[in-house]
């Protein structure tokens, strides 16, 4: 990691409400902190924007109708099998 002395005119409030944010200590920690914290946002933003254009994925019509194919135990017993039925969100389930 390549470090370097600086000097920065900066906004000490702005600075104090990050640190509190991020749970850092000093200046220095917080302005790193939020440097890489800039860069993990971009990588969500990028892979959310891949998944929406559906970059890499394999889903094809043949291969999302066998996803979800199993057959299982309604019951929910003790095999371990999840029931069919999914609930959504919101959804009551049946009694």
């Amino acid at each position: 990691m390549a470090m370097k002395k600086t000097a920065l005119i900066i906004d000490t409030d702005l600075v104090d409400q990050v640190r509190q944010l991020l749970g850092t200590k000093t200046t220095t920690e917080t302005i790193n902190e939020a440097l890489r914290e800039i860069i993990r946002m971009h990588g969500r933003a990028a892979g959310l924007e891949r998944l929406r254009r559906r970059q890499g994925l394999d889903l094809d019509p043949e291969t999302m109708r066998g996803a979800w194919r199993h057959k299982r135990d309604d019951t929910g017993g003790d095999d371990g099998a999840v029931p069919r039925r999914q609930e959504r969100i919101g959804e009551v389930a049946p009694r």
